[in-house]
């Protein structure tokens, strides 16, 4: 689940680049499940008339249990947090 506002530079061209920034949380569920943190969206790109392009940052994090087993020591249950995604680049077509 995102929130975003944005803003495109030169609307009226056939090539109109943009920024966006935003909330994002993504929701998770499962048995080694414990926690997750929104985290902070930002993203540029080019929109073109029929495709965009761009690239993002997403800094939300999603905390799991997982078994630590240190050399020549008992297993431990503990939890470990994981950045669900750090850089991600996409492409949209638009009929």
């Amino acid at each position: 689940i995102s929130g975003t506002v944005g803003y495109s530079f030169m609307s009226s061209s056939s090539m109109s680049p943009y920024v966006r920034a935003g909330l994002v949380y993504h929701y998770v569920d499962g048995d080694q499940y414990e926690s997750t943190s929104p985290g902070l969206l930002a993203a540029i790109g080019l929109d073109f008339t029929h495709f965009t392009v761009g690239l993002a940052t997403d800094q939300s994090e999603v905390e799991f249990d997982a078994l630590s087993c240190p050399s020549n020591a008992n297993c431990v249950l503990t939890t470990e947090k994981l950045n669900t995604y750090d850089f991600m680049a996409s492409f949209y077509y638009r009929f």
